[in-house]
């Protein structure tokens, strides 16, 4: 293309792709004055709002679920915000750590809270709004359903935090240890705070770039979407609008849940291959689900299929990750070390959870422990060594090995992309995100000036992520956290969880 061409961008707005050129040519004043304007329509596109602006996700999945509209007049900081994130963040706790210990457990996922806050907030406008309340009601206030979510799943989708509370269970129940309060809170709040932490520091790395994407998002936002748009977009033939889809499917959902997880059991542990030969030991550890490997992996029951992870949130290829680590590790490797009886696996159950002792009995830990609960050397050679069923050793070292590997991958995959993006960030401060939204000022005729406005209007290009997308860009116009208060907030709860835990 001939130098000063214009070639058309997705916005319909001008780009110049021979502008540093013409400059010397004697047409430096037109092509600034079009640059300028072209700076000028791509800002107010921004501002404004465009259903596909030229600086748009490269992803489909996230053009299809994320809006690129960010209305800054909806109220966001409301009692009804408040309150609605109070109590799902309360009640959703309880409700899941309550049901964690069921299997297949029964938790309410952001999904569900999701769900459950839109009926919620239209019912506020219905009995609670008073006359001089602002006029925007909740269908339209998609910001303070976005608050409250995050609430919920804050509070109430923290495996972390059950594996504590069951930790220190046992400190009272089996070791007769009787942990404070302070001592429970602390430690809890310090290891919870400390990922945050973690998050604000990373976030140059798993936040701004845009090929940083987190499928469990991009399921919330399409809600979002679904409950407070009214389009109805054909999609491949499909003149369904998404909240009747998702009405339709959620309703044949729950009246089918009653038939495998109440009226049929069977139909969630369907180990039909066992039913032929009910007392056959080695078509049991193979077959079985609840005992065994589970050889032949057939359920009706979505909470089993989804037990680990939603299949229609997961992306196809860490599904088959898991997948095929299961069939090498669990399904190969295992029944070939048991029916070997390696480590003598053979005298315990195949598929298991306890320790045993040499007597093939349950470990008893009292024994070899003093009456200050410390460990007696003396007492464990006098007593017996822990012995582990294979399926056990086989996912110890499995859990060890992805350790290892999640450093070594990172550094070999994506080491060089990390290094680049870290000298950037020691270069570029938070603020130089503002200067996107600038204007340009009318008395700016300077060619310098004008080629660097232009430049700035562009997606930016970074290591990791190509280019910042327009979702990043309508971010830019709220305040970060400074980076000081994550590095304070860091140091102050690894002092604290180091002082609970010694």
């Amino acid at each position: 293309m001939a130098n000063g061409a214009e070639t058309p961008t997705r916005d319909g707005a001008t780009s110049f792709e021979g502008l540093e050129p013409l400059l010397g040519n004697g047409s430096a004043s037109k092509s600034i004055s079009s640059a300028e304007e072209t700076v000028d329509v791509n800002r107010k596109s921004r501002e404004w709002g465009d259903e596909n602006p030229y600086d748009n996700s490269p992803y489909p999945q996230v053009r299809a679920s994320v809006s690129t509209i960010d209305n800054t007049s909806l109220s966001i900081c409301t009692p009804r915000m408040w309150i609605l994130s109070l109590l799902f963040a309360l009640m959703g706790s309880a409700a899941n750590l309550f049901f964690s210990l069921r299997y297949p457990s029964v938790a309410i996922t952001p999904v569900i809270a999701l769900v459950l806050v839109h009926p919620l907030g239209r019912s506020w406008d219905m009995f609670l709004k008073r006359d001089d309340d602002p006029d925007e009601d909740f269908e339209n206030g998609i910001k303070v359903q976005g608050t409250t979510t995050p609430s919920h799943n804050i509070a109430a989708s923290s495996m972390k935090r059950l594996r504590l509370f069951l930790a220190q269970v046992e400190q009272h129940k089996f070791y007769h240890q009787n942990p404070t309060i302070v001592y429970q809170l602390l430690l809890t709040i310090s290891t919870q705070i400390l990922g945050y932490a973690f998050a604000g520091l990373t976030r140059r790395y798993l936040v701004r770039p845009s090929s940083m994407i987190w499928p469990s998002t991009l399921m919330s936002t399409a809600m979002f979407s679904t409950m407070h748009k009214s389009e109805n977009k054909v999609a491949d033939g499909w003149k369904i609008s998404r909240w009747k889809f998702f009405v339709y499917v959620w309703m044949g959902a729950f009246c089918w849940y009653f038939v495998p997880g109440l009226l049929m059991p069977a139909l969630s542990y369907f180990n039909v291959l066992t039913w032929f030969a009910p007392s056959n030991v080695v078509v049991a550890n193979l077959f079985g689900v609840s005992s065994g490997l589970g050889l032949f992996p057939m359920t009706f029951d979505w909470a089993q299929i989804a037990y680990i992870g939603s299949p229609l949130v997961t992306p196809w290829w860490a599904a088959a990750n898991v997948v095929g680590g299961l069939v090498i590790v669990m399904w190969i490797l295992a029944p070939a070390l048991y029916y070997s009886n390696a480590l003598y696996s053979s005298f315990m159950p195949i598929l298991s959870s306890a320790v045993f002792d040499n007597t093939g009995k349950p470990y008893d830990v009292s024994r070899i422990l003093t009456p200050d609960f410390v460990f007696d050397q003396e007492a464990y050679q006098k007593y017996s060594r822990v012995y582990l069923p294979i399926t056990y050793v086989l996912s110890y070292t499995a859990q060890f090995a992805s350790l290892s590997a999640l450093v070594t991958h990172t550094i070999c995959w994506h080491g060089k992309d990390i290094w680049q993006q870290t000298k950037q960030s020691l270069v570029k401060g938070d603020d130089e995100r503002k200067i996107d939204y600038q204007p340009i000022s009318q008395g700016e005729t300077s060619p310098r000036t004008s080629i660097r406005t232009k430049f700035l209007a562009e997606p930016r290009l970074n290591s990791i992520g190509g280019s910042t997308d327009v979702h990043n860009h309508l971010m830019s116009r709220y305040d970060d956290c400074p980076i000081s208060w994550y590095i304070t907030t860091f140091v102050a709860m690894l002092t604290i969880g180091i002082f609970v835990v010694e």
